[in-house]
């Protein structure tokens, strides 16, 4: 008997199947192809369609020929899919690394009149509000994954567990749901935000086996990652990077951190960036650009050997050189840049600043970390790490585990989102996990 977990993410999608017994997982992985391309630089847009035939294509390969007991699904959260009466897109997925909230209108962006951040689903809607671009044949809108919870179950409008629905903007974490009064008064139609729910229920059925609502994916990694929630900090870099912990009672959003719903009436603390592995990304079509026009050819991995050259220089200790790695601003300021400090003769070598995108990356993580009730500090005592950028750079590992001066686990399983949406397809169905 198994369990399928589903993550649509930004660039990949996954399907894992986990035996119920053994916790063994196997996985099934395409590349999310779905992009369109789009006259407007800050307009960033997907197929909703296209998503869905991709993961509906991994599933019936990960259902074939198995028992299956339940499906859980997330994805990635913020963006935004309008659907019409029936259920049908009536627009293209915008992500969340849209840019038309950082756009100004007047004195201030969409996202500052909004008080909320570039990308959530809550700022696009405004925008496309403001700037009459709702579909019209729209009635709604919902995140990608709750709109394939949505279709695969036969439903005709999506339900938002909280800990998605939060990820749009306008949440009342206290009354769990959007806030009406906020969504009106900066003259939307509440009509348009979709249904919510704080339990871990049902969708409906896929084929007769049961599928749950979506989980956001930041959530859905917590629970995929972490075993003692109260102990352990969780540091995840993919494209983006954030740092979770399990909310005090009371807590209350402030610099860097929101309170976002988890399950039932737990919440979790999140800070996020929006670089993470991005920067360094960034930092290798620098190193391959740089190469071109030297006329250099490179064959080989070259995030394997930026990873060499920054454990080169790691040993050595501080060189002086501060990175910051907010080269796409943060979600308060979307017009933040980074910045480099301390240059010297010493330290202008591509290893050193290869290991100060490494600190920059790290330190963001940590410096939102920092900015929690102090008086909370002491309780955590393990950092859990997730995400490919983790995963696959030992240097970032130790750096993690020295500035968080905590020691570092690695979760178990490559795909966390994926393996903690199979977890919580569980509970819904009521499925018992034996592992």
């Amino acid at each position: 008997m198994k369990a399928i977990g589903i993550d649509i993410g930004t660039s990949k999608i996954s399907v894992v199947a986990v035996d119920i017994k053994s916790g063994e997982l196997t996985v099934y992985d395409a590349a999310n192809s779905a992009a369109i391309s789009s006259p407007n630089e800050w307009e960033k847009i997907q197929d909703a369609e296209k998503i869905y035939a991709i993961t509906v294509g991994l599933l019936e390969r990960a259902i074939q020929n198995n028992d299956i007991a339940c499906i859980g699904i997330t994805g990635q959260m913020h963006g935004i899919v309008y659907l019409d009466g029936v259920g049908t897109p009536a627009s293209p997925l915008y992500t969340w690394q849209d840019g038309r909230g950082g756009l100004f209108a007047g004195q201030k962006t969409y996202a500052q009149m909004l008080n909320a951040a570039t990308g959530f689903g809550s700022v696009t809607h405004y925008y496309n509000t403001v700037n009459n671009l709702i579909p019209e044949a729209a009635t709604t809108f919902c995140t990608i994954q709750s709109y394939t919870a949505m279709r695969l179950t036969g439903a005709s409008k999506p339900i938002l567990h909280q800990s998605d629905a939060a990820s749009l903007g306008l949440y009342d974490i206290k009354n769990k749901n959007f806030d009406k009064s906020a969504v009106k008064k900066a003259g939307m139609d509440c009509r348009y935000f979709p249904e919510t729910t704080t339990q871990t229920v049902l969708m409906g059925k896929y084929k007769s086996i049961s599928v749950s609502v979506a989980i956001g994916d930041n959530q859905a990694s917590f629970l995929g990652s972490v075993r003692e929630p109260d102990k352990t900090v969780l540091v995840n870099v993919g494209t983006g990077a954030q740092v979770s912990f399990m909310a005090g009672a009371g807590a209350a959003a402030r610099a860097g951190l929101e309170v976002r719903p988890y399950l039932e009436n737990a919440n979790l603390m999140v800070g996020s960036s929006l670089c993470g592995g991005y920067a360094y990304s960034l930092w290798k079509k620098f190193i391959q650009k740089t190469l071109e026009a030297l006329d250099v050819k490179f064959e080989g991995d070259i995030y394997q050997k930026l990873n060499l050259a920054a454990q080169s220089v790691f040993e050595s200790g501080d060189d002086g050189l501060e990175i910051s790695t907010k080269f796409k601003g943060t979600r308060g300021n979307p017009q933040e840049c980074g910045f480099i400090n301390g240059i010297n003769e010493k330290n202008l070598t591509p290893q050193n600043f290869t290991l100060g995108i490494l600190k920059g990356i790290t330190g963001e993580l940590f410096d939102m970390f920092e900015a929690q009730d102090k008086n909370d500090t002491g309780k955590f005592d393990t950092l859990a790490g997730s995400g490919n950028g983790i995963r696959r750079n030992p240097v970032l590992q130790r750096l993690l585990s020295n500035k968080f001066k905590m020691p570092l686990t690695i979760s178990p399983h490559s795909e966390e989102a994926a393996y903690g949406a199979a977890l919580f397809g569980m509970k819904a169905a009521g499925v018992k996990y034996e592992n």
